[in-house]
């Protein structure tokens, strides 16, 4: 790389016009920005959903910069919820910014992650959020917007991000690699695309390891050394166990993975693909998927709850049988 800045760095997008994807919600915000610019501040208090990786601090941060320019960062101040907001900084440090006098036009505020803050110190952001809205907006950020109380979500615009489409990620990729000077073959190419599910970050994250190799040409060899796969047979005959009542078979199997270094998460989503795909028993098997995945992602131990989710699944089929 010419450059000793990490891709994920180098290609953050710094305006509207650099996001890939999320075409609805660039053109709310450039709406926004042209009616800025003319005097109005008209945009409410904004809450962004979407899974991580998919571009909502990016597109808050390039928001910002479209409405201040190479000023934006004395108007905007950000947050990242998960580790920084507690109660004493929300009514000492955030109230005295959201009522102190704008740079220019109106402060921002950031709150990244802002579903990891707790239902007391959000109720105590609601009350600023209203008595400040003259002069301060609040851009917020969830994966999880449940965990979001209802008095702040009325206060806000939810705009949705959602994962990018193969096109869309093949247009990022092609605009790094040219930028970059990357050879890489259209295979290579195909499997990043497969391996990243959609998430601009995880993308960039993939190809800085691959090209760390420091190979003249990207192939499947390079791209294979950094991506978690399992053999799509073996999903299928873990599933096919679990239907015929060998549970025990496929969780020796998800334990041998899980030995081997394999993420059991990347083992659970090609057995969510296979249910998909074979259209049996969805009403029964989608909500013990949904409530395993969740739990992982809320830091259970993911293979007490692979193994958990593999038997809940035998159970579940046994009775509907």
């Amino acid at each position: 790389m010419p450059e000793s800045i990490p891709l994920v760095k180098k290609y953050n997008p710094t305006r509207l016009d650099d996001i890939v994807g999320q075409v609805p919600v660039v053109t709310i915000l450039k709406r926004w920005v042209d009616s800025f610019k003319a005097g109005k501040f008209d945009f409410p208090n904004l809450l962004f959903i979407g899974p991580p990786g998919c571009g909502k601090t990016a597109t808050a941060k390039a928001f910002a910069r479209e409405l201040y320019g190479d000023d934006w960062a004395m108007s905007f101040r950000d947050y990242n919820a998960s580790d920084e907001v507690r109660m004493e900084t929300v009514r000492v440090e955030i109230k005295n910014i959201a009522k102190s006098r704008p740079f220019s036009g109106i402060n921002i505020i950031f709150m990244d992650e802002a579903d990891n803050i707790n239902a007391p110190a959000q109720y105590a952001l609601r009350r600023i959020m209203e008595d400040h809205y003259s002069i301060t907006r609040f851009i917020l950020s969830a994966n999880y917007p449940s965990k979001i109380i209802p008095p702040i979500r009325s206060r806000c615009g939810e705009l949705y991000f959602g994962k990018l489409s193969d096109d869309e990620m093949k247009t990022l990729l092609r605009r790094v690699v040219t930028g970059e000077s990357y050879q890489i073959t259209a295979p290579a190419a195909e499997l990043i695309i497969k391996a990243v599910g959609g998430k601009p970050r995880n993308l960039l994250n993939l190809l800085n390891c691959v090209v760390g190799l420091g190979k003249s040409v990207i192939t499947p060899t390079e791209v294979n050394m950094f991506v978690y796969s399992v053999p799509e047979m073996l999903c299928r005959q873990m599933w096919s166990d679990i239907e015929a009542g060998k549970v025990p078979a496929a969780d020796l199997a998800l334990i041998k993975l899980s030995n081997t270094g394999t993420p059991v998460e990347v083992v659970i989503d090609q057995l969510f693909d296979i249910v998909a795909e074979l259209g049996k028993n969805h009403d029964k098997l989608y909500p013990i998927f949904a409530e395993y995945t969740y739990r992982m992602a809320m830091g259970a131990s993911p293979l007490i709850q692979a193994r958990a989710l593999l038997w809940e699944c035998g159970n579940a089929l046994k009775e509907a049988k």
